[in-house]
């Protein structure tokens, strides 16, 4: 039997680190109350700057929909089976400038 071999090249894309310093998103609860928020919105502080309909947020390699015009953020609700569980969680914000892909991760955690 005869090994055919090959050559082939593998391409990664590669990202670069958003410089938006104001994405954050904290605690948010699943048992609400004064000074305990069920909701938290994390939004991209300056979404002109990325290219036209480039932003998306994942959660792991699942890309997540958002319940905001233009994709410029993601709401955090604990009403959600997304974020339901007592636990940290890590979104990825992902956008494009001039074509070349940028990420930032934000981390939150939901608490008892």
């Amino acid at each position: 039997m005869q090994k055919l071999q090959q050559d082939f090249t593998i391409t990664f894309t590669t990202f670069t680190d958003i410089d938006e310093p104001e994405i954050s998103a904290g605690t948010i609860y699943l048992l609400g109350g004064t000074g305990r928020p069920t909701t938290a919105t994390i939004t991209m502080a300056a979404p002109h700057l990325y290219d036209s309909g480039s932003i998306k947020w994942y959660l792991g390699s699942a890309q997540i929909n958002t319940g905001i015009s233009g994709n410029f953020g993601e709401t955090l609700t604990v009403d959600t089976t997304i974020y339901n569980m007592i636990r940290q969680y890590s979104v990825t914000a992902v956008a494009a400038i001039e074509g070349s892909l940028y990420s930032k991760i934000v981390t939150f955690e939901v608490r008892p």
